[in-house]
């Protein structure tokens, strides 16, 4: 197969010789809705009814493996949103997130730049929570609730962990050089139900069960997607010989060592979070501060590099962070260790030294971010001593520039500085980087909950472990 890479030694060298494998990025919108079926007191026809399509948003970092002629087979890394809404009276939405595996078969059709390739095949989910609305009337705010996972505590609404999909795709490219233009059409067809697994307590804090059989459903997505796709390497021929004379050699290092002007790429990492908090009240002080531990989240951003120099670059991105803090945030005495998970979409503006090297480049980084709250979740443990007894509640994040009870302020200002190793594949680059993030804001309106006064100040402290890479916009 052209997808094949080989490595030559020739002494204490090796040559790396990667076929036709396209990488690259897709953005774009879902719309969703669910067919239900079955149920004995909530009919199907009940959920069917009204129904509307729910927006959300779709990113993909697909790659593409030639196989056979011109069949290619299309896997990567997805994220999807899906879900569920009807209005009757009143409005309902419920939005999950999930992680997916696509594996597609295609064939290709080439006509001069460009190329249509339909393919079929199916798709894995993964279940990374979600959030639900309800609102009353369209003047009437609106109520927030987090969606969890089955086994996750606390949370009123659960839906499976896993969900599987039938796919098709239609795609269209535009190719110069290596690189290429694509628009994607998709319709993924769920087989496995999504119906919600609910929970709920007696007053007694005991797990009750949802009064009537829920039906099944499945979910449709019907997906649209912009994209960007690198071809890596050249098509490998196992009638063609491979030189491997020095003179070869040395011709492609200065070929790789002319590092493009401007690239874009993305980058996945852990993020381990915790809290600045102080106030003016010693007993609150202590009650958050004692005992809190830092909160594990994930962080992902789409980067792009433009380079003045061999070493001198500005990197801005755009990001998506999980923050927050495990601690007593609540002043009851009966409430343990919450749990409080905060999101952020952010824009980070680095400005990068890059030092010397032919293949593996440390570099440093340091810049602003600019950061705005988009959700979150807060799970707080009742330990007894309370009319409900022993259980766990989850209530989504919601943020305002007002000073609003149970709401955050949004905008989150903070710097950021890390170090990293870059080693270079032909243009491209593999990166993995540690970095620091230090928040300036308060994020703490005034009178937020019980115990607090407009004296308590809290900033988030985060530490990211990164990997990503990236590709040249013209290769």
């Amino acid at each position: 197969m052209r997808a094949l890479a080989l490595i030559v030694f020739v002494g204490s060298n090796f040559h790396l010789v990667i076929g036709q494998v396209s990488i690259g990025h897709r953005l774009g919108v879902s719309f969703s809705r669910w067919v239900v079926t079955g149920g004995v007191g909530t009919t199907a026809e009940d959920w069917n009814k009204d129904q509307g399509l729910v927006p959300g948003l779709s990113v993909e970092l697909p790659v593409e493996i030639p196989i056979y002629r011109k069949g290619v087979l299309n896997t990567g890394l997805a994220f999807i949103q899906k879900g569920y809404q009807y209005q009757r009276g009143n409005s309902q939405q419920y939005r999950s997130n999930y992680l997916q595996i696509p594996l597609t078969v295609g064939w290709a059709f080439a006509l001069h730049r460009f190329k249509l390739t339909p393919s079929v095949g199916g798709a894995y989910g993964l279940n990374v929570r979600g959030t639900g609305r309800l609102s009353y009337g369209n003047s009437d705010p609106y109520m927030t609730f987090p969606i969890g996972r089955a086994d996750d505590l606390g949370y009123a609404y659960r839906m499976p962990d896993q969900e599987w999909s039938l796919l098709g795709r239609l795609g269209l490219s535009y190719t110069w050089g290596s690189s290429a233009l694509s628009l994607d059409l998709t319709y993924q067809h769920g087989v496995s139900d999504a119906m919600f697994l609910m929970q709920f307590t007696d007053v007694n804090g005991n797990p009750v069960n949802y009064p009537y059989d829920l039906p099944k459903a499945s979910q449709r997505s019907y997906v649209i997607q912009l994209g960007y796709q690198l071809s890596l390497g050249r098509p490998y021929k196992s009638s063609s010989p491979i030189s491997t004379s020095n003179d070869t050699l040395e011709l492609d290092r200065e070929k790789h060592a002319m590092r493009p002007g401007l690239m874009v790429g993305t980058r996945f990492g852990a993020v381990a979070s915790s809290m600045s908090f102080s106030s003016s009240v010693p007993e609150v002080q202590a009650r958050v501060v004692d005992g809190a531990e830092p909160l594990i989240g994930i962080t992902a951003a789409v980067m792009v590099k433009v380079r003045f120099s061999d070493q001198w670059s500005l990197r801005p991105e755009l990001a998506y962070m999980q923050k927050g803090w495990r601690c007593q945030w609540y002043s009851r005495p009966t409430v343990e260790n919450d749990l409080l998970r905060m999101t952020y979409l952010e824009l980070p503006v680095l400005v990068s030294y890059q030092m010397k090297g032919r293949t593996l480049r440390p570099y440093f980084m340091a810049g602003p971010v600019v950061g705005r709250g988009l959700g979150g979740v807060h799970v707080y443990h009742a330990t007894g001593g309370t009319f409900y007894g022993d259980f766990y509640t989850a209530t989504s994040i919601t943020y305002t520039e007002k000073s609003l009870p149970d709401d955050y302020l949004p905008w989150d200002f903070s710097a950021q500085a890390g170090i990293g190793l870059a080693m270079d594949v032909g243009r491209s680059a593999l990166s993995i980087d540690v970095r620091y993030q230090h928040g300036f804001t308060n994020f703490l309106p005034e009178g937020l909950m019980d115990g607090y006064s407009g004296s308590s100040v809290a900033s988030h402290r985060n530490w990211l472990l990164n990997i990503g890479y990236l590709v040249p916009w013209v290769h």
